[in-house]
């Protein structure tokens, strides 16, 4: 799983998502790592997507995370089409507010959870399966 906690996720929706996450760990044993710009550990250490191994963590209810910083997917698509064969697929907890270039590598794996604008997602997101969850909250 990758979590979106750039700046334009509030401490609420980021709350929203380690409920989800919770809730599908009851279920499922996965990996988590953080991104803005970046991927990130959330603990203030980056990662390029060729040592994107070293940010991921077993997801646990309460992980304090510092949020903010721009958002940028490119770096998620680009450590996924380097690792996808060792994982089943790559579910991505955002609100949608970026793009990205590069086209990810079985896109029917790629599964984007999102908390936003359908109008601007649509246009942005080209690959992989959408998920509109409720409103996020304010």
């Amino acid at each position: 799983f990758a979590v979106d906690i750039s700046g334009s996720i509030n401490r609420p929706l980021y709350n929203r998502y380690c409920e989800h996450l919770n809730n599908m760990k009851r279920h499922a044993s996965f990996d988590v790592f953080f991104f803005n710009s970046s991927i990130t550990d959330g603990r203030g250490h980056y990662f390029n997507p060729d040592n994107g191994e070293k940010a991921l963590r077993q997801f646990k209810l309460g992980m304090d995370v510092s949020i903010g910083g721009g958002t940028d997917f490119e770096p998620v698509i680009l450590f996924w089409n380097r690792v996808n064969r060792k994982y089943d697929g790559l579910f991505i907890f955002t609100d949608g507010e970026a793009s990205y270039s590069t086209e990810p590598k079985d896109k029917k794996s790629v599964n984007w959870i999102i908390y936003g604008s359908k109008d601007y997602v649509d246009k942005n997101m080209r690959h992989g399966n959408k998920y509109y969850m409720n409103e996020a909250p304010k």
